[in-house]
């Protein structure tokens, strides 16, 4: 399967359904893909690791963190708090998703981990139009179209990445765990005490030559040329790093390394960035500062209003002129989350003290 069969049966279908007055074909849901799986398939398998994620369900807590939750209480308090009450509100709703940065990162991460784990471009194809979870006409939209964000332009991405891989990344291939599962999407929860923090890692990654091992993080971005600043002191990946040393049983430095797709440049960016102990000790204590914060906005039931974050990327917040409409009855009313076990599942559980004491040697 090459980008140019995907690219006609789409035109196709649009053909059709231009003819035809509506919208050609709605994007595959979730009950295709798990029908997939039960028929064996691997590559819907694979691909469903990094769509079916249950973000709405882990929003509505209120002691739950995560790297965009945390994005969200940074940027302004008073928006987060505003989600959390939505995502209580709709925990039961399973709608299309009409967010075409959310859904066009997933197929092109989708895309590009199936290439990893198969070495085949025609999988990886395969893997990025499987998680395209929307309408296929999402992103052509007027209003969206700048973005060059459809599945066209995704499958493109794809198709790229494996002269990028060639280029860049010839010497890395796919770290498989101990129990044969290959290092994708690799799911966590490390419990800081009065908040509990959740994160996936996209791939873990081994150098052939060496054996070391390093955190593959990939990204897509409207910027023509990103700026290498917008990852170096990120905390997400430095985050999956602190985990690193229990899952592959060796403590040590790693490379967290970005592969930043361009939509408008249309090119991939390579961006190591190397972690030490020192790192991961910091995001640590950053993250307990961070859930003192969110702790103490539910005491008081009040969360701070940033009025510079009305604006994010030249679009109002959906929240503007309505997020004063919040009341403490709400708030009083979101869950905490008690046994992720049951409720969330993840490949690997951790309490904090358990890894302080890991990278200080007190195990």
């Amino acid at each position: 399967m090459r980008t140019e069969d995907i690219l006609d049966a789409i035109d196709a279908a649009e053909d059709t359904g231009r003819r035809a007055g509506r919208i050609p074909l709605p994007g595959l849901s979730h009950e295709d893909i798990q029908s997939l799986k039960v028929c064996g398939n691997p590559v819907a398998a694979l691909a469903g690791e990094t769509t079916d994620k249950e973000y709405l369900q882990l929003q509505q807590y209120r002691n739950v963190i995560s790297n965009s939750i945390l994005s969200g209480l940074h940027a302004c308090p008073r928006r987060l708090i505003n989600e959390k009450t939505i995502a209580f509100d709709n925990v039961e709703l399973t709608t299309a998703n009409t967010n075409v940065d959310f859904v066009y990162g997933h197929s092109v991460g989708a895309g590009v981990q199936t290439l990893f784990a198969y070495e085949r471009i025609d999988y990886a194809l395969y893997a990025a139009f499987l998680s395209w979870r929307a309408d296929w006409d999402l992103g052509k939209q007027e209003w969206n179209y700048k973005k060059k964000k459809t599945i066209e332009k995704a499958a493109i991405a794809v198709e790229m990445f494996q002269v990028f891989r060639a280029e860049h990344l010839y010497e890395w291939e796919l770290y498989w765990l101990p129990n044969g599962k290959p290092a994708i999407e690799i799911s966590f929860c490390i419990n800081l005490g009065k908040t509990k923090y959740f994160g996936h890692i996209d791939l873990i990654l081994r150098n052939k030559r060496t054996g070391k091992i390093a955190i593959g993080e990939i990204k897509t971005t409207g910027f023509s040329n990103p700026d290498e600043a917008t990852f170096r002191n990120s905390g997400q990946a430095l985050g999956y790093s602190l985990i690193l040393d229990s899952i592959v049983g060796v403590d040590a430095d790693y490379d967290v390394m970005y592969f930043t797709y361009s939509t408008t440049g249309q090119e991939w960016h390579f961006w190591p960035f190397a972690k030490s102990v020192a790192h991961k000790l910091e995001w640590i204590q950053d993250r307990l500062i961070d859930s003192g914060h969110l702790q103490q906005y539910f005491q008081l039931q009040h969360f701070p209003k940033n009025g510079a974050s009305c604006m994010q990327f030249n679009r109002r917040c959906q929240f503007y002129g309505t997020c004063d409409l919040v009341n403490k009855e709400k708030i009083a009313a979101l869950p905490a989350l008690d046994d992720e076990h049951s409720v969330y599942p993840v490949d690997y559980y951790y309490d904090v003290q358990e890894l302080i004491n890991r990278q200080t040697g007190e195990m």
